[in-house]
Formats: C-alpha cells, sequence, structure tokens
C-alpha cells in the first residue's frame, strides 16, 4: 500500500510540474487533439472493485482488488493488483480440537486488459490477470476460543482470472463497472481450489489520477476541451461548456492581474 501511495504522489506532483497555462479563447484545439486527450494519450488508473462467486453451490467468497496501471494507446492497459478475500467461515468436522477455521487469503500480481470499445462514456475490455496467493486459516475451538496452535497457511500457489469488463464513466476521471469472469487456483489443496475457482462477478469503481488533478486545478482547460468533443454531437452542452470554460478563465485572469498589480 505504501508502494501504491508513493507512486499516485509522485504522480500527480509531475502532473503539476508540467502543467502549462493555454488561451483557451482562441479555438485551436482540433478533433484529432481532443481525440488524443480523452482516448489514446497514456493514462494512470487506479481501480477498486469487490468480486463475489457467482453461481457455485456453498462457496460464498468476496475478493477485494485493487489495480493500479496505465491506459496505453486507447486499446492496451496493464498493471499492479493486489487482492485480498473477506475471512470465510468453514467448519473442520475431522479435527477432534478444532470446531471451525476462518479463511483468509491474499495475493498480488499483474494484470493484461484490452479494451475492445471505448468512448467518452462506455468502455468494454477483457481483462486478464495472474496471481500469486497465499491462504491462512484462523483456528477456534468448541468453545469459541481461538487454537493458534492448530492455525494453518499455505505456501504461495498461482491463480489466473480471465472475464469481460464493461465501464460507464461518470464525469471526465471517474466511472463505475461491472464484470464477469472465472477465475482459477493451482493449489495442492483442494479446499483453497473449490474457494478461489469459480465463476465471479465483479462491482468496481475507477479514477484516472491525471485527470482527477486536472478537472481540480484546470477545470476551464476539461471543459473546453469537452465543448470541442461535443461540439457536434451536443450542440447545446458544448455552448454551455464552453460558456462555463470562459467564465473560468476569466476569473482566474481577473485574480492574477489583481495580484500584479499589488
Amino acid at each position: 500500500m505504501r508502494i501504491v501511495i508513493a507512486i499516485c504522489t509522485f504522480w500527480l506532483v509531475s502532473v503539476s510540474a508540467i502543467s502549462q497555462e493555454t488561451d483557451w479563447e482562441t479555438d485551436t484545439l482540433t478533433d484529432a487533439y481532443i481525440e488524443n486527450l480523452f482516448f489514446q494519450k497514456t493514462k494512470l488508473e487506479f481501480r477498486i472493485s469487490t468480486d463475489k462467486t457467482l453461481i457455485t453451490k456453498g462457496v460464498n467468497a468476496r475478493f477485494t482488488n485493487l489495480r493500479l496501471g496505465i491506459r496505453f494507446k486507447k486499446h492496451y492497459k496493464f498493471g499492479l493488483v493486489m487482492t485480498t478475500m473477506q475471512p470465510l467461515f468453514y467448519e473442520a468436522p475431522e479435527n477432534s480440537f478444532v470446531k471451525n477455521y476462518n479463511l483468509k487469503l491474499t495475493g498480488y500480481g499483474g494484470y493484461f486488459e484490452y479494451v475492445i470499445l471505448k468512448n467518452y462514456r462506455f468502455e468494454v475490455s477483457v481483462p486478464f490477470s495472474i496471481l500469486s496467493m497465499q491462504a491462512e486459516a484462523d483456528a477456534f475451538d468448541y468453545s469459541g476460543i481461538r487454537f493458534p496452535e492448530q492455525d494453518t497457511s499455505s505456501h504461495r500457489f498461482p491463480v489466473l482470472s480471465l472475464g469481460i469488463y464493461g465501464g460507464y464513466s461518470i464525469n471526465y476521471w471517474m466511472a463505475i463497472g461491472l464484470g464477469l469472469g472465472y477465475r482459477q487456483a493451482f493449489s495442492t489443496n483442494d479446499q483453497n481450489n473449490s474457494v478461489i475457482s469459480t465463476p465471479f462477478y465483479s462491482l468496481g469503481l475507477k479514477i484516472q489520477i491525471g485527470s482527477f488533478y486536472k478537472s481540480m486545478a484546470h477545470r476551464e482547460q476539461v471543459l473546453y476541451m469537452k465543448s470541442v468533443y461535443f461540439r457536434d454531437k451536443r450542440p447545446e452542452k458544448s455552448a454551455k461548456q464552453l460558456n462555463q470554460s470562459k467564465k473560468i478563465t476569466a476569473r482566474k485572469k481577473e485574480r492574477k492581474d489583481a495580484k500584479n498589480n499589488l
């Protein structure tokens, strides 16, 4: 988690350092430039999602996933992924000392995602991930008291995941998503395999960190870009965004002039 925070901080500082003032009063943005900013330009993305088993009987595993990566050339995504499972209760009838275990699974690895469709609002992609996962189980006796001497842990084992993901952009920098997929574990423990190797559905939230910064620090630029992008698609919306951009630019200019006159 410290690594994730450090990377995000570095990115925000870098974006701040290279930002420049631009004369957004002049219509100098071409359609190709807008296409690049919205879709082609390399972007840093952060996504948090919850995966839950879909149809497997007797298994109710729920994973929380954190992804940090980049989108490159519109169609390609790759990066790091970390996952952890909500503790899963299961009984241990064959053990005379232990009544039940609380199973925990954690993993980390990488992912690759091919984007089939991408426009301002919608995205459809095929994600693939490979994880190194470990299982740990806390033991409890028949009185419900922890029995640490009977705790177990596994060696790390690979887990592969493949699915399809659909996203809807709420605004310039944030989107919600829904996915379906299948996860396959290669553990020597049948219990681990039965919990992990299942079809699943996922719900998630995606944030483009650089776009978020630009929306906060240079909102007039984002509004102007959107006004050009929607100029032929939604003229009324485009005109409104252009008007808002000009108002923000004027206010910034007034504050800058007042500061220079002090």
